[in-house]
């Protein structure tokens, strides 16, 4: 099929040709042994294909707030968690003083940050934010850290202990004997 721009396989040849003269001139370099086999699969691999686009930093940073928008509707506005992710803020916001006076949980919750971080790396500074601009991944990413995210929260609405003694000696009762 013809259009206003010629045929799809001129365009499309035209598109090719730096990769395949890149592929001739290899091939045409004298090989021995095994790498003449590799290097004739290679080029008989490539001939026919384009290289695959390179991700440039001027591409992510104009799709960044595309990816972060449809990040942040699907943590909050679609009804797969978005309730969730209204609540751990909250728990946040009410519970800080216990966050405070726990080293333990704000490791925790350092951990949960970092882990936090690198999906909004992974989506923002890699070609990867399509998947999330689509919802395929963002649901799925978020299911493996939401188990961790409830305990946490779970943790943050416990009451601490005041008397580490009392706590030891319960906890020691409540265990089965070994006789």
């Amino acid at each position: 099929m013809t259009g206003a721009g010629g045929s799809s396989a001129g365009r499309i040849a035209a598109q090719d040709a730096p990769a395949a003269a890149a592929c001739r001139a290899a091939a045409s370099r004298p090989r021995s042994g095994s790498s003449a086999a590799i290097a004739s699969s290679a080029t008989a691999a490539t001939a026919g294909a384009s290289a695959p686009p390179v991700a440039s930093a001027a591409r992510l940073a104009a799709r960044a707030p595309a990816v972060v928008a449809a990040t942040a509707t699907g943590l909050f506005a679609q009804y797969n968690w978005h309730l969730f992710w209204f609540a751990v803020p909250l728990t946040l916001l009410l519970r800080r003083h216990v966050l405070a006076g726990s080293p333990a949980l704000r490791t925790f919750g350092l951990f949960l940050l970092l882990g936090c971080g690198f999906l909004f790396v992974l989506f923002v500074l890699t070609p990867a934010g399509r998947w999330a601009e689509s919802y395929t991944v963002v649901n799925r990413l978020g299911l493996q850290i939401v188990p961790a995210m409830l305990v946490f929260a779970a943790l943050l609405w416990r009451e601490p202990e005041r008397d580490a003694e009392a706590a030891h000696a319960r906890m020691a009762g409540a265990a089965p004997s070994g006789q």
